[in-house]
């Protein structure tokens, strides 16, 4: 049986927007306009107010990001983690919006399926003179077809992503693979790697990386030397990539 494509789109940072085969639009980490002057993306936020589904994987204003104002000029619901839950009822988000999420929930939110799993990471953030903390999660994103695609947020390498891959067999991954100047990587391009090893991806697209850096072509280099079966997209901020269809 042959599947039909996906089609995603990358922001920068670690925002991306998934378009389902059957027209859904699922936004992870909408950081668009930029934090702190950095990593702003070429696609202007009304170009992403037609959108679905917001998931948000941890309260770091760089992922974090624009979900507010989206959620303010759409029709979208969210998942998140108790901390960005907080923030979105303070700041008049209407609850029933908000599906707030721990590991190991799935969710069936309109044919698309989104499951909960581990992040080794920390959600907290500065909110009204408040440290703010929650539980920072990744999400599998399973569109109508059942293909899926992992997002781990920001993350460390931990061995449980030889089990998501599996158990869930997700055929994308959106894989960090460094941190900014100054601040160290969670997780390095090596492990990134063998994470994408790990999980067995047919394509794997890095995230979290300063833009212009050699990072995301060391990334592929690496990925030829681990995982040589893994096409690595390295799409600009605000490219449509395609992960098309294949024979099941």
């Amino acid at each position: 049986m042959t599947m039909p494509g996906l089609s995603l789109r990358y922001f920068g940072t670690s925002a991306f927007e998934i378009v389902t085969e059957g027209g859904k639009r699922v936004v992870i980490d909408p950081c668009i306009t930029g934090w702190n002057g950095k990593n702003i993306s070429p696609v202007p936020l009304d170009d992403v107010v037609n959108v679905d589904l917001i998931l948000v994987t941890h309260a770091a204003p760089d992922h974090f990001g624009d979900t507010l104002e989206l959620l303010r000029r759409s029709r979208a619901d969210v998942v998140c983690d108790p901390a960005v839950q907080y923030i979105l009822l303070d700041s008049g988000i209407a609850p029933e919006r908000i599906s707030v999420t721990v590991w190991g929930m799935v969710r069936d939110l309109g044919g698309v399926v989104v499951r909960c799993v581990e992040s080794k990471h920390v959600s907290c953030t500065r909110y009204k003179g408040q440290l703010i903390t929650g539980l920072p999660n990744g999400y599998l994103v399973t569109a109508e077809t059942g293909r899926t695609v992992y997002h781990p947020g920001d993350t460390a390498i931990f061995s449980d992503m030889k089990l998501f891959g599996q158990l869930y067999k997700p055929e994308a991954g959106l894989l960090p693979i460094s941190g900014f100047p100054g601040i160290p990587a969670e997780m390095s391009i090596e492990e990134a790697a063998l994470a994408t090893e790990w999980l067995k991806l047919r394509t794997v697209v890095p995230m979290h990386y300063e833009l212009g850096s050699a990072e995301p072509a060391e990334f592929v280099s690496a990925v030829k030397r681990t995982a040589p079966w893994t096409r690595v997209l390295v799409p600009a901020p605000g490219e449509w990539i395609s992960l098309p269809g294949h024979t099941a």
